[in-house]
């Protein structure tokens, strides 16, 4: 992971270096061989105001390590702390997208084309059963296909699951690469359940600096808390940031007001003047489990721009573990709010419209066994040795955390793999 961290720069604080654990930087984290690439961003308002409060409990507060840059690096400008970085693309090049990190190092070899406004619909294979490269629309709506000795899918997890499930032969009746019959299966995502805290003599302005996770904390983690007495297991990230700005200015308005406001007319426009400028929201991002009935297949009736059957998605968070997980995630954040000195906190509503949350994971899963999964670890279907995949939809499970940097290094294994071990000798990579 600290490749991906300096390859495109990530501004943070090491908890744990080389065992040293470091107050400010996540002291629950696994042992770091060296520091992140950048100091962390500036604390706002709101962070200033989590850690007071988290510390007040006995917790361990630190600066969310996020890809966007403190300060300038490899030829990129700074943060101008503008806030729309959630859901908004980052109008100086600040935020570590791959867009303008690696897109334009492999532009320059030239030897990479990038096709853009194009839908692949089928992976060929032959009857032998190897991947003998894509079909694909192209912007015009022409049919186009692609013959190649390697295939690497690293779309999202529903169109590297649909594409597969699509790609069905007389050898895989039930989708490319899927013997085993988990392609689907096992799909997770973040709960990401939420209490907002209102103040009435402190300015948040959560508008202002990079939105999302500000500042979080651990203790509720994985395994970092004692679980006696609990009845689910596993945790969740703390963090305290901003609503989701995809909602405009009022992005307060996205979510629920607190129960004993309606959402319309005088005592909401009243409600809204009071607290806009004094509210922050929390987050849990809870680490859920894999359930083998959780998960994408194609729709029957439904079909997208192009004709082809839909992802459907079949997800029920409503099962104990979850629950409880939710509900115990949520009165602790309603104990940091009050330490925090917020004079009303309140739960947004977690229900299965909201479902299935932020960040998915789940679909091609991958494993030592090719009974139970589509890839081992390196990303290589088992059933097509020259058929990788790449992305969240590997994840055989999920953790509390952000799945980007997981992603990207699983993404340097493979690649590693594939030029260092499959090129010379194509098979299996065991």
């Amino acid at each position: 992971m600290h490749k991906g961290q300096h390859t495109c720069g990530v501004s943070g604080k090491a908890g744990n270096l080389q065992g040293k654990k470091i107050d400010g930087g996540n002291v629950f984290e696994a042992p770091r061989r060296r520091d992140y690439p950048l100091p962390p961003l500036l604390v706002e308002q709101a962070g200033q105001a989590f850690e007071a409060g988290t510390k007040k409990l006995g917790y361990h507060p630190f600066s969310t390590p996020r890809a966007i840059l403190s300060e300038p690096y490899n030829g990129r400008p700074a943060c101008t702390y503008c806030g729309f970085c959630q859901a908004f693309g980052c109008h100086v090049g600040a935020k570590s997208s791959i867009l303008v990190t690696k897109l334009p190092e492999a532009d320059k070899t030239n030897n990479f084309k990038l096709i853009t406004g194009a839908m692949a619909y089928r992976v060929n294979s032959d009857n032998s059963g190897r991947a003998t490269g894509v079909s694909y629309y192209g912007p015009d709506g022409s049919d186009n296909s692609i013959e190649a000795e390697l295939v690497i899918l690293t779309t999202f997890i529903y169109d590297n699951t649909r594409l597969l499930l699509l790609s069905k032969t007389d050898k895989f009746p039930n989708g490319l690469a899927n013997t085993s019959g988990q392609l689907g299966k096992h799909m997770m995502a973040h709960m990401m359940a939420n209490v907002f805290v209102g103040f009435d003599d402190r300015h948040m302005n959560i508008y202002m600096g990079p939105s999302a996770q500000k500042h979080t904390i651990d203790d509720f983690n994985a395994d970092n808390f004692d679980h006696s007495g609990l009845d689910f297991i596993r945790g969740s990230q703390i963090s305290i940031g901003t609503g989701n700005l995809e909602g405009g200015p009022i992005s307060l308005t996205t979510t629920a007001p607190p129960p004993n406001v309606r959402s319309w007319g005088a005592p909401y426009r009243d409600f809204l003047a009071q607290y806009y400028t004094r509210h922050a929201a929390m987050v849990a991002q809870t680490e859920n489990l894999a359930y083998p009935d959780q998960m994408i297949d194609l729709d029957p009736n439904v079909r997208d721009a192009w004709g082809l059957p839909a992802p459907r998605l079949t997800y029920d968070w409503r099962r104990p573990n979850e629950r409880a997980r939710v509900e115990y995630m949520q009165k602790k954040m309603e104990e940091i709010g009050r330490a925090m000195g917020a004079s009303l906190a309140w739960r947004a509503p977690v229900s299965p419209a909201g479902a299935p949350g932020a960040h998915h994971e789940g679909g091609t899963r991958m494993g030592s066994d090719p009974k139970s999964s589509v890839v081992n670890r390196y990303g290589q279907s088992w059933d097509i040795p020259n058929l990788f995949v790449i992305g969240s939809s590997t994840f055989p499970s999920m953790s509390g955390f952000n799945p980007t940097l997981t992603i990207q290094a699983l993404a340097f294994m493979s690649a590693d793999a594939i030029v260092n071990r499959y090129k010379k000798n194509p098979g299996p990579l065991l």
